[in-house]
């Protein structure tokens, strides 16, 4: 993410800097070069890299739309860039000695940007429209077999009852099914709510203009108003990394939040005087993935024959041009990772054996490494690295849309170097993870498996 202030001196706090462009960026730059103009509104203009799906959190909202999500909606806790949790509309949580009643102690006097009060009723609420298969939720799955049920105990308190401990609850709530929707705005729109949306967010909904821009403005029943510097945002749909720096330089927007952005683009603003780069954690890792219950990729030898061929510290430092970790675990320091463990390091002598002892040399028929178009020299760096201990490997480009879904639905025996997070699929990856200069900023909740405020019959208050 790259940043540009349109008035000398002009500073991004923490919580607008996260509001604004959480979840897709892991850089930050600031200019101050501009001339101050004189401005009717403090204006903070965002170049984002898709046009808006969906602004209802727990319906068809993308990676691209969350940017908006996090200035309309709150969820109940969030989580620091170390890992931990900390409270936004509940004040305080408890597990209970069992594990399996959480219980959440709402933040008085908050409101939606409708007028409702925001109580342990709206939260039974929202979670019980994630669950309800009506409602059409993708994220339904999180929360089935798990939440079976949310009782209001009074208006400030709300009590989640689970089927079984289950740590990672926190984890999911701070992602969009966390994010709480006012049930009357819902009510009032139904299936339009997508393009009306209400929460109890720092600033609340104006426009949407389809393939132009989302505005949103400060909204002045925000509990926290004081930690809030601008008066608009306009997020503005940018796709092309090179369009929206172009932008940015020309001084048409102050932020690019976009995901992907090639790491030369990132360099370049680091040695622009005239550009602050601000860097911030990155919790998503790039790497291979294969399908271990199809053959060729369930012989374990085969498989740590691939582990063993990556060199993971030449693809940081060639493909990501040393902005990146070479590691091969899928969490960082601060998660539930050992941090003095990064994974086996790269030995092509002993690929080689295991590549023998997989028996693969005996027919060795090609490998299908399937590879988005923005990730190819990655792709190919990749395949150069198991050609060199005798695989054979050959690409195959898929479309960015389809590769997604496809590599989730385990359609790709070998699937491509791709940005990705821990998730609930039959794949194993055991090669490398970047923190490039342009991940998110703002982890995943499947990614948030953190036990550091889960402990039965103990209570965490901020």
């Amino acid at each position: 993410m790259r940043t540009r202030s349109r008035r000398a001196g002009r500073r991004l706090t923490r919580r607008e800097f996260m509001a604004t462009v959480a979840g897709a960026v892991g850089a930050a730059a600031l200019d101050d070069r501009a001339p101050a103009q004189a401005q009717t509104k403090r204006t903070l203009r965002i170049a984002r890299g898709a046009n808006a799906r969906s602004l209802d959190p727990h319906i068809n909202a993308r990676l691209y739309d969350r940017l908006v999500l996090y200035t309309l909606y709150e969820p109940l806790i969030d989580v620091d860039d170390r890992g931990n949790f900390f409270p936004v509309l509940a004040r305080s949580w408890e597990v209970g000695s069992t594990g399996r009643v959480v219980t959440f102690h709402l933040r008085p006097g908050v409101v939606f940007h409708d007028g409702t009060p925001f109580t342990a009723e709206v939260v039974k609420y929202n979670i019980e429209r994630i669950l309800d298969p009506a409602t059409g939720s993708e994220h339904r799955a999180r929360f089935e077999g798990i939440i079976q049920g949310v009782r209001a105990v009074d208006a400030a308190t709300a009590q989640f009852y689970l089927a079984r401990p289950y740590p990672p609850l926190l984890s999911e709530l701070i992602d969009r099914p966390g994010l709480m929707v006012s049930p009357a705005a819902v009510k009032k729109y139904g299936k339009d709510f997508a393009r009306n949306p209400v929460g109890t967010g720092p600033f609340k909904f104006v426009e949407w203009i389809q393939g132009s821009r989302v505005t949103v403005e400060r909204s002045p029943r925000y509990w926290n108003a004081k930690a809030i510097r601008s008066d608009q945002m306009i997020f503005q749909d940018f796709p092309e990394p090179a369009v929206a720096d172009a932008q940015l330089r020309g001084g048409q927007v102050d932020v690019v939040a976009l995901e992907d952005l090639p790491a030369e683009d990132v360099l370049a603003f680091q040695k622009d005087s005239g550009y602050r780069v601000v860097p911030s954690p990155a919790y998503a890792w790039s790497a291979i993935q294969m399908k271990v219950d199809v053959p060729p990729f369930d012989n374990r030898d085969l498989r740590q024959a691939i582990m063993y061929a990556i060199d993971r510290e030449q693809i940081v430092k060639v493909i990501y041009h040393g902005l990146g970790k070479a590691t091969g675990k899928f969490f960082h320091e601060g998660w539930w990772a050992d941090p003095h463990y990064n994974g086996p390091a790269y030995d092509p002598d002993l690929a080689r054996q295991k590549l023998k002892a997989s028996g693969y040399l005996d027919r060795p028929t090609p490998l299908l490494l399937y590879v988005q178009s923005s990730t190819v020299p990655l792709g190919e760096m990749a395949q150069a690295q198991m050609q060199a201990i005798g695989l054979r490997v050959t690409i195959r480009l898929v479309s960015e849309r389809a590769c997604t879904p496809w590599c989730c639905g385990a359609r790709f025996p070998l699937a491509s170097p791709r940005p990705g997070r821990p998730a609930r699929i039959q794949t194993a990856s055991p090669t490398f993870s970047g923190i490039r200069g342009a991940t998110q900023t703002r982890p995943t909740t499947t990614t948030r498996r953190s036990t550091s405020c889960w402990t039965p019959g103990r209570s965490r208050t901020t």
